[in-house]
């Protein structure tokens, strides 16, 4: 068998995809504990007002207009939805609007999920310089001559409830009449429309800024007008935008809602990105993505109430390429222009994702109980590397550990090369039985490769032998445990794949002489995009998540110590157990400038459960040390797999 990690690498191409569409997860936290976001409390729940957009001096990006401090005249004449408005004399009923608003938004997140319905989308190919319809020429035989570039389609639009006892995740997709997950033949298609409201639930709304414009008329009701704007030093959560080449960009929001003065329902829903919520070099200039959802009551089938969902939404995308033409060797810039509509209808509930195929084996996990749940006593016992840590009193200090170690976790994969290192391996097998219990030592290269090609990097880590063999299965055909892929292991930390899990600080401990953040994590089964890959003796392969704990130093966020375990059993496998633990130390190259943080010791502990054929258990343990790393340089004796 072998352990190892897959995993693609790079910033640009972490998130890939055949579609560069959008998508929307929304993390509605229940209690104040442990996720990549900020949890919130009652007391740090509270709304800011239109007057702390005036707080220029905690950051200078409030100074860029948005809805909530630009000219109400200037808003009005550019924001057709608001062309009825009854401008408002003062802010005076902010509070109370937000107050009973934010009420009936959590009430709805705590429904919202678990539901289908029919969706029919009109795609629109618009001319970027006139922002017109585009005309394609047809088939002059059939009369088809200057149509307009519109194609409909109908799909399923699933709405997924994928939380657990601490945290809530939203997510939102579609699958098409073949039951793929979006559109193959469609370049831009969003999603998240649903959930766009919860922006001004309670839990949230400290993470943006409200300015109550006016009252106006949705249809025949009347309604409040509310701008936001999400606060660049603030906001938790991000709308992800897949950009043509397939990468994530994570943008902040603004909006206007327009809110039903009889029952604080939102009637209406209209969102572009915040100008000065777009990463500055990602900051294209051009980029947009507006959209506006209309709201009705709606009793989906199998409901026990009804709720008020999307019927319709109108969605403009602008997206600005650029890209390298080998041909030229010159960049070559692009734009493109869309708009959408998408319209809702015969919702329902269902009792499992509809159609929906996670990535990995998530049956198990999805039932699963992370560690990082259990109670400070229970999780020492359970991760006794952490005796001796001083628990964290609050979560306070969370974002800015992941956004730092994230950084430094992406800057470690930027600068990998191709390497070789010496590995003394002293492999164990533990049986029930006495003449089953065996060991031996091995001593190989080991080598951790980049394959790029300017545009995306993988990585493949395997061992050789001195003749430049290649011996991934070295010790398997007698009865030993292969495990590999620890240098990648980190990855989890990544920025890019920071939305895969989520995390617990649990508080600062003495490792090694070294200051140190413990901070706990577990894989989000159904969201997430790396996996454990195991094979058995006869090639066949299972895909798994895991939890763990890492160790990261104070002073510089490098991970110095990390420890990873299953988050669920893997009966179909016979998998009862499998334990990680790297031990990471500066390496410095002559030729290369920066130092790496790579495996010294690792130790592997897997447990195989009495099930199928095998009617007896298992354990095998792996210490790996490694010394000696240098730069790998490609000889005539050395086969570079392919």
């Amino acid at each position: 068998m072998s352990i190892g990690v897959n995993a693609t690498t790079t910033r640009s191409h972490l998130f890939r995809s055949l579609l560069p569409r959008t998508a929307f997860v929304v993390v509605v936290f229940l209690s104040p504990a442990i996720t990549g976001s900020v949890a919130l409390s009652e007391q740090e729940a509270a709304p800011r007002s239109a007057q702390q957009a005036d707080n220029a001096d905690q950051n200078p990006d409030v100074n860029m207009l948005s809805y909530v401090n630009e000219p109400l005249a200037t808003l009005v004449q550019r924001i057709p939805e608001l062309r009825t408005l009854h401008p408002a004399l003062d802010q005076s009923p902010l509070p109370m609007i937000l107050e009973k608003t934010g009420e009936k938004m959590d009430e709805f997140s705590d429904k919202l999920g678990g539901l289908v319905a029919k969706e029919v989308v009109s795609e629109e190919r618009l001319d970027p310089i006139t922002g017109k319809p585009l005309k394609f020429v047809g088939d002059r035989m059939n009369g088809q001559t200057n149509q307009f570039s519109i194609q409909q389609d109908q799909y399923t639009y699933v709405i997924v409830d994928k939380g657990n006892q601490l945290q809530r995740v939203i997510e939102e997709y579609r699958r098409d009449a073949g039951g793929n997950e979006g559109a193959p033949e469609v370049k831009f298609l969003s999603t998240g429309f649903a959930s766009s409201v919860l922006y001004f639930a309670k839990r949230l709304q400290r993470e943006s800024t409200y300015r109550y414009l006016g009252e106006d008329v949705v249809g025949t009701r009347s309604a409040f007008a509310v701008a936001f704007a999400q606060n660049p030093w603030e906001a938790t959560f991000k709308y992800k935008m897949r950009k043509p080449d397939g990468s994530a960009l994570f943008v902040l929001m603004q909006g206007i809602a327009w809110v039903d003065k009889s029952n604080f329902q939102i009637l209406r829903m209209r969102t572009d990105i915040l100008p000065s919520g777009i990463p500055l070099e990602e900051h294209a200039g051009k980029d947009k993505l507006q959209t506006v959802v209309t709201f009705d009551e709606i009793q989906p089938e199998g409901a026990p109430s009804s709720m008020w969902l999307p019927t319709e939404a109108h969605v403009h995308e602008r997206i600005e390429e650029h890209f390298h033409d080998a041909e030229t060797d010159s960049e070559v810039y692009s734009e493109r222009s869309f708009e959408n509509v998408h319209h809702f209808s015969d919702y329902r509930r269902y009792q499992g994702p509809e159609g929906y195929t996670a990535s990995f084996g998530q049956k198990n996990e999805a039932e699963a109980h992370p560690y990082l749940e259990a109670s400070p006593k229970e999780l020492v016992k359970r991760v006794p590397e952490l005796k001796g840590i001083r628990l964290a009193a609050d979560q306070h200090a969370l974002p800015m550990i992941l956004n730092k170690t994230g950084k430094e976790v992406d800057e470690f994969f930027d600068n990998l090369v191709d390497l070789v290192a010496r590995e003394d391996i002293k492999q164990e097998r533990l049986g029930s039985f006495s003449s089953a219990r065996a060991s031996e030592s091995v001593r190989d290269n080991y080598l951790i490769l980049r394959h790029a090609n300017g545009t995306r990097a993988d990585f493949d880590e395997f061992r050789m032998d001195e003749q430049g063999n290649r011996m991934d299965q070295a010790g398997l055909g007698r009865g030993f445990l292969v495990t590999s892929g620890f240098a990648l292991i980190c990855v989890h930390f990544s920025l890019e794949f920071q939305w895969d899990s989520r995390f617990r600080y649990l508080g600062d401990q003495k490792l090694n002489g070294r200051d140190t953040y413990a901070v706990a994590f577990a894989q989000l089964p159904g969201m997430a995009h790396l996996s454990v890959t195991m094979k058995g003796p006869r090639g066949t392969a299972a895909h798994m998540l895991m939890q763990g704990v890492v160790w990261v130093d104070k002073s510089n966020f490098h991970i110095v110590q990390m420890r990873t375990d299953l988050l669920a059993r893997q009966p179909e496998i016979g998998l009862d157990e499998q334990t990680t633990k790297v031990t990471f130390s500066e390496v410095r190259l002559q030729d290369l400038s920066t130092p790496l943080w790579l495996p010294r010791d690792v130790n592997v502990y897997v447990k195989l459960g009495a099930e199928g054929e095998r009617h007896f258990e298992e354990e095998f343990r792996n210490a790996h040390h490694y010394t000696d790393y240098r730069r790998y340089r490609v000889s005539t004796k050395m086969v570079t797999p392919q």
